[in-house]
């Protein structure tokens, strides 16, 4: 369903949407006039794919009385909303709907500094202009935290749970390649038996940690970038390459794991030798 817009003439201007096609509105496009507007793509790419819209006429069920010329095809607001998709907005000018223009005008203004505290001035003016008519004002920070708030919700439970499943995987990697280390108490013993140093069986032991490690976290990379397809859907501006949560996830497990086999490892490799081999 498309939305629908009453709009001044320097609308766009304000927004900074370009247009794509035909013109913008103009202060000929009166009532005196033909009824026009101005669409923006995906009713365009609905309605007449592979035509030029320009010229093709449009009725909505906000004017079942009117048929509207379309002028022109503008570019969607990146700052109206954060959802993704199509906005398919419809909009007319302002001086051919005086009869609904006040129900349905949007009055947009853009200002430099502190936008809340000019709210209090742009009221009084509306109601010095329109007293009887009910407005509301919010600034288009407020508008976008607005659409976006279902779906933010969910992005932080989602959040939420994948810390939880982070910390998780961190235990389990640090209790797995503990206990492999600590089961091979025997095997260190020997090992410095033979002469080899302390420092040597540290390293020995992290170099298969590592490559555990590394395997793990390129599996589960991979695996990732298919996943984060599905979130890039829900959301505005949302990459399927975030490098910053990818490597971040990454050294923190790849570090989890160092942290889990270093330490057995160290403990074994202070054992006396008679002892480990004497264990097993």
């Amino acid at each position: 369903m498309a939305g629908f817009r009453v709009v001044a003439p320097d609308y766009f201007a304000v927004m900074r949407q370009p247009m794509l096609q035909g013109r913008a509105f103009t202060s000929a496009d009166d009532s005196a006039n033909a009824r026009v507007a101005i669409i923006t793509p995906g009713i365009a790419t609905a309605l007449w794919p592979g035509e030029n819209p320009i010229g093709k006429t449009i009725r909505t069920s906000y004017l079942s009385d009117q048929w509207l010329t379309v002028t022109g095809v503008v570019a969607e607001a990146s700052s109206w909303a954060m959802t993704k998709g199509s906005q398919n907005e419809i909009f007319v000018p302002v001086a051919q709907q005086a009869r609904r223009a006040l129900n349905l005008l949007i009055i947009v203004v853009r200002t430099e500094g502190n936008t809340r505290a000019l709210v209090p001035l742009i009221r009084a003016r509306l109601r010095a202009v329109v007293p009887a008519v009910p407005a509301t004002l919010d600034t288009m920070t407020d508008r976008i935290a607005q659409s976006a708030a279902e779906r933010r919700f969910a992005m932080i439970a989602l959040g939420a749970f994948a810390t939880i499943a982070l910390i998780l995987a961190a235990l389990g990697i640090y209790g797995v390649l503990s206990y492999s280390v600590h089961a091979r108490t025997h095997e260190i013993g020997v090992r410095i038996a033979l002469g080899a140093s302390a420092l040597d069986v540290q390293l020995n032991v992290l170099r298969g940690a590592a490559v555990v490690a590394f395997g793990g976290v390129f599996v589960g990379l991979v695996g990732s970038v298919f996943a984060t397809a599905y979130v890039k859907s829900l959301l505005y501006q949302v990459t399927r390459f975030d490098m910053a949560a990818y490597s971040g996830a990454a050294l923190f497990l790849v570090i989890t794991a160092l942290i889990g086999a270093y330490i057995p490892a160290r403990r074994s490799s202070r054992v006396d030798p008679l002892i480990a081999l004497r264990g097993e």
